[in-house]
C-alpha cells in the first residue's frame, strides 16, 4: 500500500471517528444534566453528563494541575505522533493494522482536542 493510500485511509477514520465524537460531546453538552440523569430500561441505561479530569477511571485527576495538563497534553501527544508515524509509515501493507492503528490515534486526538 503506497503512503498516499495509507494517508486517505488515516485521514477519513480520523475525520470520522473525531468528527462522531464531536458532535456526540456537543450533543451531550446541551442536552444532559450533571445532576439529573435520563434513565432507560428500568434505570439499567442511564444518561448523566459528567467531566472526568483525569485519564481512565480518573487516573490522575489527583496530581497538581501543571503536573496533568504536561502529562495529559504533552505526554498524548507525544505517543500520538508516534502512532501516526507507525501507522503512516512502519505498519504491514495490509489495510487492518493501519485502520486499529488509525482508530486508536482517533480516539486519541479526539481526547486531546477536549484538553
Amino acid at each position: 500500500m503506497s503512503i498516499a493510500k495509507r494517508l486517505l485511509l488515516i485521514l477519513s477514520i480520523v475525520v470520522c471517528c473525531a468528527g462522531c465524537d464531536r458532535v456526540s460531546k456537543t450533543y451531550a453538552e446541551a442536552r444532559l444534566s450533571r445532576t439529573q440523569a435520563w434513565s432507560f430500561l428500568a434505570g439499567s441505561v442511564r444518561l448523566q453528563l459528567s467531566h472526568n479530569e483525569g485519564a481512565f477511571l480518573s487516573l490522575g485527576a489527583s496530581l497538581p494541575r501543571p503536573w496533568r495538563q504536561a502529562i495529559f497534553r504533552g505526554g498524548v501527544a507525544c505517543m500520538l505522533a508516534g502512532l501516526l508515524a507507525y501507522a503512516a509509515f512502519f505498519a504491514p501493507p495490509r489495510p487492518w493494522p493501519i485502520c486499529g492503528a488509525s482508530l486508536v490515534f482517533a480516539g486519541g486526538a479526539s481526547n486531546l482536542a477536549d484538553r
